[in-house]
Formats: C-alpha cells, structure tokens, sequence
C-alpha cells in the first residue's frame, strides 16, 4: 500500500512538471483535442514553525514566479508553563485578529446559510493568531492578554495593536459547576472611516469627511444544562457624534441527539459605519433551525445527520425582503461519507394588496467520498436554476477531488482537484499541490508547491 501511494505521489509531481514546461509537442496536443491547457497560476511557498512550551516562531515565504517575494513571520510568547494561574502572552509580527473584533467588524448574521448550522454559541474574546502560509498581506501588529484564576473564576484582558488602531478586550468567566456557565465580554476601540459619497447630501447621514470613530460592543453568555445563549450589544458612534445600536441574539437547545437554534439581528439605524468601515442599512433578521444526530451501530459505525435551516430578512427602509431555507442529511462513516443538501431562495415584495411572493432560484448539491488509511476521493456535483428572466437560467457544476498522503520520517501529502462548470459554454478547470513537510521535536518545515490550470 505504501508504494502505491508513493508511485501516486510520483506520477502527480510528474504531471506538475509536464503541464509546466511540456513544450510545443504538449500545446499541439491540447490543440488537436480541441482543449488548450494553460497554467494559470504558480506558487511556491515555504513555512519554517519552531515550538517550545513558552515559545512559537513562525515564517513563511512565497513566490508566484514573479520577481516579487511575499514573507511573513511572526513570534509568540506566553509564561502559562511558569505561571499558570496568572498567564501572560505576548504576540508580534503579521497577525490575524479575529474573536470580539471580527463580531465588531460584522455584527449582523451571515446572509449564507447551512443545512447543518451550528450546534453551539460561545462567547467571543479578542484573539490574535500567528501568520498562517496564506496570509502575507496583514500589517505588522502586536497582541499582548494577560488572565488571573482557574476554570471555574477567571478574569482577563487583552489587547491589539495594527500601527492603526488599538482594540482592548476584558472578560469574566465564572463556572461554579459543570451545568452552568455564566460569562461577560466588552471589546472596544477608536477606528477610523473614509469620505462618503458627495451624492448623499439628502441621506439620514448626510456629507462626512473621513475621520475616527468609537465602536464597542457588550457580550453576555449563559449556559444552563443544555441551553446555551448568547446576547451581543453593538455600539457605534456616527460621523455626527451619535451613538447607533445594534443588537443580536443565539440560542441553542440541546435534547440527546437533537438541537434547536434560534437566532436574530435587529438594527433600526441608517448606514450604521462599522469598525471595519462596512455600513449597515437598517435590517431584522430572523433565523431557525435544527438537526437530529444518530450514530448506527456494528463494526463500522456512522453518524447520520439531517439538518434544516431557514433565515428571514427584512428590510426596514424597503418593500423588498428575502427569505431562505437549507435542507438535507449527511453521512460520514469509517470508508464512506456522503451528502445531499437543497436550497431555495424566495423574494417577498410588500405592496398595497398584500406580501408578493417571487421565486428567486434554487439549488440541489450531492457529494460522495471515499477514504482508506492516507487515500481519500471525493465527487461532488451541483445545480442551480434561476427563473427565466434571470441572465443564467440553469447552472451545473461537479468536482473530482483526490487526496494523497505518505509518511516516512517525511509526511508528503497532494491534493488535486477537477472542476467542470456549464452555463452558456462549459468551462474546465484543474489544481493541484504537492506539499511535504518534516518534523522534529521542536520545529517543523513544510514546503508546498501549487499550481492552476
């Protein structure tokens, strides 16, 4: 098994080569099949990581066959292994701030939804991660938290720093048994925002020029058994020195097997200026759904999962609104996993007789895989139709997928990935990667080559 997957290794760097730099012969045969192979995108790209118990570097390189070089790096520091009860980490480099920050950037619900939603709410603290291998364009920035007590009290703060703005962080955890949680989070900080549009003169918001602003928002989380629920309150100041509110709720319910959520966003301000600069128009959002979980038994078990999901949204300075809904199950087994989802999209028009009711498109996605040891394929297709006054009526797309892993002192790893799409002309693309990368005890080195066509 072993040669197998390192012949299958071979042969896939082998076709990375010879798609590369196949030379004339190659592009006449594309061209007699009717079917041009052209590279669309090189990249090569190295990370070094070094880890020790208080102490991560990390690096990366890339390069696309230009003569520009991309690089990021980034360092952390933390004193939990000498100070367990009073934790200090320390971060620099090109960091990627997400947690609270990300929530302040957007605070109301993602208009995309799943089948198979989320089934728990947690509490957002300010986070900050170490450059991964594909981020090279974040600035250089420092985080520094500092915590105080143990799992069942515990009180922290923290804070981020881009050369731009500062966001502080400060939350509350208190978990006096097992069955109930109760915590508290305030993110907050001064961020700037552009010049709107001259045209906006007779909007709510009128003319601004850029400047700064004060955004800050309020989280409440509680746990009690199997319901969980967080409460989240958005701050943000207007050009006009005005403070807007925003406001969003997640519930989840747990029975056994079974979860219920209920979720909504609410916000009754005009062109609300977010931290991340986005405007936000006045919007309620209403969102439930559930799943049911079983786990079959016998030698190789599976777990099957159906799932439902729906969203309404409503526009409060509009006649047109929007409604979505998910369905489907999944199964994901030792050797076989699959799944089928479907989606429609429905618009809701207000008008003097009553609420129209328009079709706006619907789609249908199955996905089939099979995996054994460091092997795994996986085909996926998908359709969509639109109504036919919509500029694409009819959409299909399906996707072969094939995984390779080998390891021997070096763990070489590809992945390769065959896309067709057809909408007015049918259109073909293909990806592949080979990566490897070797590990000692304290430090790693991954390289990856990827390629387009």
């Amino acid at each position: 098994m072993k040669n197998i997957r390192l012949i299958a290794l071979v042969f896939n760097a082998a076709l990375a080569v010879i798609t590369q730099s196949g030379g004339g012969q190659n592009v006449a045969w594309a061209e007699q099949n009717q079917m041009l192979f052209k590279v669309s995108k090189t990249e090569f790209t190295a990370t070094g990581d070094v880890k020790l118990p208080f102490l991560e570097l990390k690096a990366s390189v890339r390069n696309d066959g230009s003569e520009q070089t991309d690089c990021n790096y980034g360092i952390s520091f933390s004193t939990k292994p000498f100070t367990p009860l009073f934790p200090v980490t320390v971060k620099a480099g090109l960091l990627s701030a997400g947690g609270s920050l990300s929530r302040l950037n957007s605070p109301e619900l993602s208009k995309s939804i799943s089948a198979f939603g989320s089934t728990s709410v947690r509490l957002k603290e300010l986070e900050a991660s170490l450059p991964s291998e594909s981020s090279f364009t974040k600035p250089p920035s420092v985080f520094v938290q500092a915590a105080a007590g143990t799992k069942k009290l515990n009180f922290g703060v923290s804070s981020f720093y881009d050369g731009e703005t500062v966001t502080a962080d400060a939350t509350f955890k208190l978990e006096p048994f097992k069955a109930l949680e109760i915590s508290a989070n305030l993110t907050g900080g001064f961020f700037p925002y552009k010049q709107n549009s001259r045209n906006t003169w007779f909007n709510e918001q009128g003319f601004y020029h850029q400047g700064g602003h004060i955004c800050a928002n309020g989280e409440f989380f509680v746990k009690i058994g199997g319901f969980s629920s967080v409460f989240t309150l958005g701050l943000y100041e207007s050009p006009q020195g005005k403070y807007e509110k925003t406001y969003r709720s997640e519930n989840i319910i747990k029975f056994t097997n079974f979860s219920f959520h209920f979720n909504s966003f609410y916000n009754r301000f005009d062109a609300i200026i977010t931290s991340s600069g986005k405007t936000l128009s006045p919007l309620l959002q209403l969102e439930a759904g559930g799943q049911y979980k079983y786990k079959t038994q016998g030698k190789n078990p599976a777990t099957v999962t159906t799932g439902f999901n729906s969203q309404l949204q409503i526009n409060l300075n509009s006649d047109e609104h929007n409604a979505v809904a998910a369905g489907g199950f999944k199964v994901n087994g030792r050797f076989l996993s699959g799944s089928l989802t479907a989606n429609a999209d429905i618009g809701l028009k207000q008008q003097m007789d009553g609420i129209k009711v328009d079709f706006e498109g619907a789609g249908l996605k199955g996905a089939l895989g099979f995996s054994i040891k460091d092997f795994r394929t996986q085909v996926s297709a998908s359709a969509s139709v639109t109504p036919a006054e919509k500029k694409e009526s009819f959409y299909f797309s399906e996707k072969l997928g094939i995984t390779f892993n080998y390891t021997n002192f070096v763990e070489l790893s590809s992945s390769n990935t065959l896309s067709l799409s057809q909408k007015k002309e049918k259109k073909y693309s293909f990806s592949s990667s080979l990566s490897a990368k070797a590990q000692f005890r304290f430090c790693s080195l991954r390289v990856r080559l990827e390629f387009q066509v």
